[in-house]
């Protein structure tokens, strides 16, 4: 049992990380298109919503940390 809480404990670390909010968009936005592809069975395109909330995240999240580092730092 310690073995597989380590073994969780890694991953989540390690897709989390310090930007809990990027994993969480992508965590969103992968239930919300599953939701769409079971729901209506429309696939065309999604994938660059999936890339467009990917980067989305990604830039928001540094933004934050550049914005934060400009503030601790001086």
């Amino acid at each position: 049992m310690h073995l597989l809480r380590r073994f969780v404990t890694f991953w989540v670390d390690f897709i989390v990380g310090d930007a809990w909010e990027v994993a969480l968009g992508i965590a969103v936005a992968l239930a919300a298109l599953w939701f769409v592809i079971h729901s209506w069975g429309g696939q065309a395109g999604l994938g660059f919503v999936l890339l467009a909330v990917i980067l989305g995240t990604s830039w928001i999240a540094l933004i934050r940390a550049t914005a934060h580092a400009r503030n601790t730092s001086g």
